[in-house]
């Protein structure tokens, strides 16, 4: 079967093809069910291997019941690894998927990390701070200024 010659190799290609296509069917839908089972398989190993990461490290971080260093929350499902440096973008640049998890066991669990709720990780990067630990959020009502009241008494986000 060596052609040099692409056109005679294509058309040798075509009429085997033709003379054979019911075995190469059965053989294709063979091979999308292995195809299949191997994508699920590895999804779900991956999953295994990425929830086991994520409870090392927030093991590491915040003791053997994970909480929330602000509000202590402990519910493992809620909780992020926080940058207490605010440097996240760098990581998120150089680590994908789960590469930041293998990264921090790889070196031991360094400082500069905590565990945080994602309601007290978010506050802090949008606001600066906790609204559950400062009365600031009680005294500083600026972010009512884009707000009014419809018809019906309930309050809308003002377009300006």
């Amino acid at each position: 079967m060596p052609h040099k010659d692409p056109e005679v190799k294509r058309q040798y290609m075509r009429e085997y093809n033709r003379k054979n296509k019911v075995v190469i069917n059965e053989k294709h839908k063979q091979l999308r069910k292995v195809h299949f089972y191997l994508v699920e398989h590895n999804r779900s190993a991956n999953n295994r291997r990425h929830n086991e990461l994520r409870m090392k490290a927030l093991i590491a971080y915040s003791g053997p019941r994970p909480h929330c260093e602000c509000c202590g929350e402990d519910h493992v499902e809620f909780m992020a690894i926080d940058h207490i440096n605010n440097n996240g973008k760098e990581d998120r640049k150089r680590f994908k998927g789960f590469g930041m998890l293998r990264w921090l066991e790889k070196n031991n669990y360094p400082s500069g990390y905590r565990v945080l709720c994602h309601n007290c990780n978010l506050a802090l990067g949008f606001y600066g701070y906790y609204p559950h630990q400062t009365e600031k959020h009680m005294t500083d009502n600026s972010f009512l200024e884009v707000l009014s009241e419809d018809d019906k008494g309930i309050l809308r986000v003002e377009n300006n």
